[in-house]
């Protein structure tokens, strides 16, 4: 049976406020155990349950967690949790994915230049 939270909703990078849903911490955790060739998914579940405690007890008075603090607390959990390689894993993965978007935004920055340009001509 699923948990009930009281957090609903969370803040996206964007800036856009989005439905909690604890499966993406979840399957977060289980592609950072799987990257260690481990898939003990009773142990991600209660990784997961765990994050997800944490962040009702930091937000039981209100406010909207951010999916970087999502992140970050996915990190201490693993650590405390005596999971130091998937830790890494997890902070690698969160890494790429940075990287990914900030060469996005350099590519969408380098079409509006360009457009910016055509629409002069």
């Amino acid at each position: 049976m699923a948990e009930s939270y009281t957090i609903k909703r969370i803040k996206k990078r964007d800036g856009s406020i989005v439905l909690f849903d604890e499966n993406k911490i979840t399957n977060a955790i289980f592609r950072a155990f799987k990257a260690t060739d481990q898939d003990d998914y009773e142990k991600v579940k209660k990784i997961s349950k765990k994050v997800c405690s944490v962040l009702d007890i930091f937000f039981m008075g209100g406010g909207i967690p951010t999916v970087e603090g999502i992140q970050d607390l996915v990190e201490k959990t693993l650590m405390e949790s005596g999971e130091a390689e998937v830790a890494k894993s997890y902070i690698l993965y969160r890494k790429q994915r940075q990287e990914i978007r900030e060469g996005k935004g350099f590519i969408l920055d380098v079409q509006k230049t360009m457009d910016g340009y055509i629409d002069q001509s």
